[in-house]
């Protein structure tokens, strides 16, 4: 059988016996970029894809290889040393990818912060417009931010992080949630989704606390943790949205915990409404998602 689509939106390019040896064959769809997953069922072996035009491709070089026109790249010798195909993954997920490097590339701009100065690139980064007043910091408001039509301070403050651990964990969270919804539905999608988890999560904040400065990706990383949630709800069955109960018991207890302060004794405080919004935002797109 060829090309069949099933309710969860995911298309059947091609089922063939369970005894074919489609290894080979898996790893040339790779090798060129054809998002796939191979999986039995029923005694059968079953090709999966999410467009018409990967099945058509993958269904064009079945035959073409069964036919004896394709020939395979075979496996490295036993020893050879393999290399990591960092051009095919960031390509599978570019607005991923391209948020991590973009908070990677800002994460100097809070370093003056130690010498109790704002450097050339923070003032432009902030939800809001800052300066400093003495020893303090004097914040602008939203309607401030709107007047001058600065309206990158509603996404920038994700970009923003104030240490390498605060960095790290907030891009792991970017690549847990984000990477499986971009495969699943593109690029365009996934961009629109982060840019509206950014801005509900900032404003939420900034509503908050008008007088804090925040930032980062966790607000972000909550909103795409709720999406996945929702859809995992609303598409049971569908493999992209699968998550072991334990991440999303330490995302939700984490979230609780941190909402009571417990950080706030040593020091650190946390932007919650940054995360409660983007919880929220996240959630109920996943809600309302349509399926394709």
């Amino acid at each position: 059988m060829i090309a069949s689509r099933r309710n969860t939106g995911a298309l059947r390019a091609l089922v063939v016996d369970a005894g074919e040896d489609l290894a080979a064959f898996s790893r040339d769809l790779y090798a060129n970029g054809l998002r796939h997953r191979i999986f039995e069922e029923q005694g059968r072996q079953v090709v999966e894809t999410l467009t018409d035009a990967e099945a058509a491709t993958i269904v064009a070089r079945y035959r073409a290889w069964r036919a004896g026109d394709l020939a395979l790249t075979a496996l490295p010798p036993v020893g050879a040393r393999r290399t990591f195909a960092w051009r095919t993954v960031v390509a599978s997920a570019p607005v991923v990818f391209a948020t991590a490097a973009l908070a990677i590339v800002c994460y100097p701009a809070t370093w003056p912060i130690d010498a109790n100065r704002l450097g050339v690139a923070l003032p432009w980064l902030t939800a809001t417009p800052v300066h400093i007043e003495g020893h303090a910091l004097a914040f602008g408001t939203l309607r401030e931010t709107c007047a001058r039509l600065e309206v990158w301070r509603f996404v920038t403050p994700i970009f923003l992080h104030f240490s390498a651990l605060h960095l790290g964990c907030n891009l792991a969270g970017l690549l847990a949630f984000g990477l499986r919804i971009e495969r699943r539905f593109g690029s365009l999608a996934t961009l629109a989704l982060l840019l509206g988890t950014a801005v509900l999560s900032n404003v939420a904040q900034v509503l908050w606390q008008p007088d804090g400065l925040f930032g980062g990706l966790s607000g972000v990383d909550y909103g795409l943790f709720g999406f996945v949630f929702a859809r995992g709800w609303r598409e049971p069955g569908e493999s992209a949205w699968a998550m072991p109960r334990s991440i999303a018991v330490v995302m939700i207890v984490g979230l609780v915990a941190l909402s009571f302060g417990v950080t706030e004794p040593f020091g650190l405080a946390i932007a919650n409404a940054a995360h409660w919004g983007g919880l929220a935002a996240g959630a109920l797109i996943g809600v309302g998602w349509p399926r394709r």
